[in-house]
């Protein structure tokens, strides 16, 4: 089997798979990651190198990284992916998307807040 530089086998469920060696075990790619921490420097220098804005985490749940910057709340990275082509309506293994997220995970915060994300996602929270 080819292998390209930066790829690694995984064997998962029976099948061997070739990966980018940026898949963490979690199943998260390190986009997810900067998503999740709000490093708006990081995606957009991802987001230019290529990778998919749509990306889902591999083999659990299928989150994208809009997933996990609603979910924690990183308005400046939604904003960055809703740019950058992310889609909104894509959702994971559970039938959730990202707005389902942002509102489950919103409840506490505060109302400004929530309506910075409704203008976001051009929708009410």
């Amino acid at each position: 089997m080819y292998k390209k530089k930066n790829q690694v086998l995984i064997w998962q469920a029976g099948i061997l798979l070739l990966m980018p060696l940026s898949v963490y075990s979690n199943g998260c790619m390190s986009i997810h990651t900067a998503a999740r921490a709000g490093n708006v420097d990081e995606v957009n220098r991802q987001l230019a190198w290529g990778v998919n804005p749509n990306t889902r985490t591999f083999p659990w749940y299928l989150d994208t990284p809009l997933h996990f910057a609603a979910a924690y709340g990183r308005t400046e990275v939604v904003k960055l992916f809703l740019e950058k082509g992310a889609n909104v309506n894509k959702v994971n293994e559970g039938g959730e998307n990202p707005l389902h997220y942002a509102t489950r995970h919103l409840n506490s915060m505060d109302a400004q807040f929530r309506m910075n994300f409704s203008k976001l996602f051009n929708r009410m929270i």
